[in-house]
């Protein structure tokens, strides 16, 4: 019986057969084992990061010194407000990292399409 599977297994039909069982095995594996890749949490407060970048292009005049940083800071501390006050609790770190490089591209896409400051 062994050497029957043995002589399967090494046509090419057991080749493919094993090929496959391993293939589906290498994917639950990664699947189950390893961690997802990264999610854009950030996209379901985008109208939050808008609204901060707004806010402070607002608050913040022209003339001050390191303005974009400080809009950038202004529009981080808005949002992780709105966050706390929706949902109770404060965000994860990884979420404010997403959040804070999801400010300039946002900021960017603003003003190229010239709604910065309307």
């Amino acid at each position: 019986m062994v050497n029957v599977l043995l002589d399967f297994f090494k046509t090419d039909a057991g080749i493919a057969i094993i090929t496959i069982a391993l293939g589906v095995l290498i994917a639950y594996a990664k699947k189950r084992f390893l961690p997802s890749t990264p999610s854009d949490e950030w996209t379901k407060w985008e109208g939050y990061i808008i609204s901060g970048i707004k806010t402070a292009e607002k608050a913040i005049p022209d003339d001050t010194p390191d303005k974009d940083l400080k809009r950038a800071d202004a529009a981080l501390k808005f949002v992780i407000a709105a966050y706390e006050k929706s949902q109770g609790k404060e965000p994860s770190k990884e979420l404010i990292a997403q959040i804070t490089n999801a400010i300039p591209v946002v900021h960017d896409a603003l003003d190229a399409a010239g709604t910065l400051n309307k």
